[in-house]
């Protein structure tokens, strides 16, 4: 296996760890984000949004309420 192929596992398992006890209804959520962030960037704009838009929700969604928990 190479390296960044083993880099691109082992993000899909931390982030799928960080969803997993998240409702059925934010998982789609996300999954549809992440359709959209992967679409290429002509596709998108098409619709008038910008691809880094939906990695910016992506992040937000998946790393604000572990952030949250810390905190408090």
């Amino acid at each position: 296996m190479s390296l960044p192929t083993f880099i691109m596992a082992l993000v899909a398992m931390v982030m799928t760890g960080l969803i997993m006890h998240r409702d059925l209804a934010l998982v789609v959520l996300i999954l549809f984000l992440s359709i959209g962030a992967n679409m290429p960037a002509e596709f998108m704009l098409n619709f008038g949004i910008d691809r880094d838009i939906f990695t910016g929700i992506l992040g937000a969604i998946i790393l604000l309420p572990l952030i949250a928990r810390i905190i408090s």
